[in-house]
């Protein structure tokens, strides 16, 4: 017969080393997945260099650009019931800001996340949602028209 006791410290000889292992890989998979996210910020902000901002198409001001992590890109685009699968912009007196969905960065050609780059800077520099008027902008600020 096997004592309460000896059963416990039994159970915690094998589930402590398991729980040790566990929570190693759970931080190992957690630092993994944070690391694409920054090279693909590094990208973004590469990139964005590349835009021609001038006088009349300037660069939009308390602008920044996120990359989310994929789990809070799909939280934001389903609570706020967006239609997209690249990026969308919030804009309001103080503050702009860019969120981008990682799978698209990181699966985008260079001429693809530049535009999505140039479109999202030209609905900042319309302060509108006219998809057009953003695109136009975005042709300008690529060095397309």
């Amino acid at each position: 017969m096997i004592r309460a006791r000896n059963l416990i410290s039994k159970l915690g000889l094998l589930c402590g080393p398991l729980a040790k292992i566990g929570v190693v890989l759970l931080v190992t998979l957690l630092l993994a997945s944070a690391l694409p996210v920054k090279a693909q910020s590094k990208r973004v902000e590469e990139l964005l260099n590349e835009l021609i901002f001038t006088p009349t198409t300037p660069r939009p001001s308390n602008w920044t650009i996120t990359v989310l992590p994929q789990v809070q890109w799909d939280k934001q685009v389903k609570t706020l019931n967006l239609r997209t699968a690249t990026a969308f912009t919030s804009m309001n007196e103080t503050k702009n800001a860019t969120f981008l969905n990682p799978d698209y960065v990181f699966n985008s050609t260079e001429h693809q996340l530049l535009h999505t780059l140039a479109h999202e800077a030209g609905h900042l520099i319309c302060r509108c949602t006219d998809e057009r008027l953003a695109n136009d902008i975005a042709e300008a600020l690529e060095g397309r028209q």
